[in-house]
């Protein structure tokens, strides 16, 4: 009997063994892992930080399109607007 899926590579326990014996846990795993973790932080700041910048420079850009926009309504309707409230104030008072 072959025992092919799983992590032992397709050996099987021989019977009346029990399970494989827990390594000892010593301090060093913790220093491991916190030192991956913290690099791993490290990153994600470093990716977040990068993802900021990028919106705060697309929301500048939009808020300078925003202002640009008002701009050029403004232009027009001062050249639309303005003309035609001088039309009205020319026909109603200065007959």
């Amino acid at each position: 009997m072959n025992y092919t899926s799983g992590g032992n590579k397709g050996v099987v326990p021989e019977r009346g063994k029990g399970p494989a014996p827990v390594p000892k846990i010593t301090g060093k795993e913790d220093i491991v892992n916190k030192i991956n973790n913290d690099k791993l932080d490290y990153k994600f700041d470093k990716l977040c930080n990068k993802i900021d910048f990028k919106f705060d420079l697309l929301i500048s850009k939009i808020d300078n399109q925003i202002k640009l926009l008002w701009w050029i309504i403004g232009l027009l309707t001062s050249g639309i607007v303005l003309p035609a409230i001088a039309y009205f104030v020319k026909t109603i008072f200065l007959k």
